[in-house]
């Protein structure tokens, strides 16, 4: 039997404003998830993830939680993780920074944009 396209779902997580609303946003998508991983990159969890994973829970998705040391940059980190995860779709906040600092410093979606091999659901 054939694996659906998109049965295993990596949420981004670092429980800011653009992850909450990507979460929300990808509510449906993620009921229908086989899998759910909430990834941060870090040493810990993000602020909020117990309460994330509860939450979850009440809508009936099963979700674990990964916690990964930064690996090069976050970008990767989380591409990686998809990948020996087995992601076939990653969700994420996009655009948190301003212009400016984004132009000096880069951006993390503008990183996953230009090097994904999965599927990207981006909300700002």
């Amino acid at each position: 039997m054939a694996e659906a396209p998109a049965s295993h779902a990596l949420v981004a997580w670092d429980g800011k404003r653009s992850s909450a609303r990507a979460l929300g946003d990808a509510m449906p998508v993620l009921e229908e998830k086989a899998k759910v991983t909430i990834l941060t990159v870090g040493s810990a969890p993000a602020p909020g993830s117990e309460v994330l994973l509860r939450n979850l829970e009440r809508h009936g998705i099963q979700a674990n939680l990964l916690v990964r040391s930064r690996h090069k940059s976050i970008a990767k980190t989380i591409l990686t993780t998809a990948r020996n995860e087995g992601a076939k779709v990653v969700i994420m906040g996009a655009f948190e920074h301003s212009k400016f600092s984004h132009d000096v410093f880069g951006g993390v979606t503008t990183d996953v944009i230009g090097e994904n091999d999965v599927p990207v659901l981006l909300s700002h």
